[in-house]
């Protein structure tokens, strides 16, 4: 009887020594785990490394969130194409001097006069597109984008090729966050007319918001080198190479930004970042 006993309720395992358990041994099951986990930590801490060592070294982490890109006021209509010219010299003579004073308003900063000017010319030549042109420009200028829209519509009906027409359009849509809108208006500007500065450097700013960096500077590119004095497209190309990792071109771009225009801030926080962060001292808040 006392050897079933036995049997039945064996002796409690001692503890700190290498029993097994029953059933599987633990000394095995540890080695396991261990020969597991050993490359797994191997992989994390070669990877954390490599992290280091690419931020350090390749300057591909931003310095700061890049600033908002900046698209060129709405511009005023450009010398006249040929068949632009051929259809101006069909105009009305009162008409002609009514779109010259409402550009003159314009000029003055006084949009408002110069819509009830373009209004009345409107009726003396509805199918006009200089005249909706003009309109448009002024209502944009007054904060009226919706209406704004229409009439830059209105002259591209008249005159699908007006690539002024195409620019302000797209800078129009862009205030109503219609950046797909606008990139197709854009890319018809530079499309009609390749040497267009403006066009291009809002084609980029529009890309950059589709967050579409890369793509975006080749026109900023193109939009500096039409205009070099050109500082909003110097300022969107410094942040686009910035984005991209392109620190030192990124620099270049917003010193040439603070000798067109000193008292820009955005260009002198982003370049003492950059400095602060090549000379080793704390970075500035931006």
């Amino acid at each position: 009887m006392r050897a079933k006993h036995n049997q039945r309720h064996p002796p409690p395992r001692q503890r700190g020594g290498n029993s097994p358990r029953p059933g599987a041994p633990p000394a095995r099951r540890r080695s396991r785990w261990r020969l597991a986990l050993f490359p797994v930590l191997g992989v994390i801490a070669l990877a954390g490394w490599f992290a280091v060592s690419f931020w350090r070294h390749s300057g591909q982490t931003p310095l700061e969130p890049p600033a908002p890109p900046l698209a060129r006021a709405d511009t005023p209509a450009g010398a006249p194409t040929a068949q632009r010219a051929a259809r101006a010299a069909s105009k009305p003579p009162e008409f002609t001097i009514q779109m010259k004073r409402a550009s003159e308003l314009l000029a003055q900063g006084e949009p408002a006069e110069a819509v009830q000017v373009l209004t009345e010319a409107m009726r003396l030549k509805p199918e006009d597109e200089d005249v909706h042109y003009n309109l448009g420009l002024a209502l944009a200028r007054l904060g009226r984008i919706e209406e704004a829209i229409e009439q830059y519509r209105e002259a591209l009906r008249i005159f699908p090729d007006y690539a002024e027409a195409h620019n302000n359009l797209g800078n129009a849509l862009m205030r109503l966050e219609r950046n797909q809108e606008a990139l197709e208006h854009f890319e018809q500007a530079v499309k009609i007319m390749p040497d267009y500065a403006s066009a291009h450097n809002n084609l980029g700013t529009a890309l950059q918001k589709l967050e579409r960096g890369a793509d975006a500077l080749p026109h900023f590119r193109e939009a500096v080198k039409l205009n070099p004095d050109y500082w909003q497209a110097h300022f969107n190309l410094g942040t686009g190479c910035l984005q991209e990792g392109r620190v030192s071109e990124a620099r270049s771009e917003f010193e040439t930004v603070l000798r067109l225009q000193p008292d820009f801030g955005p260009a002198k926080s982003a370049l003492a970042r950059i400095e602060a962060r090549q000379s080793g001292a704390p970075l500035p808040k931006p």
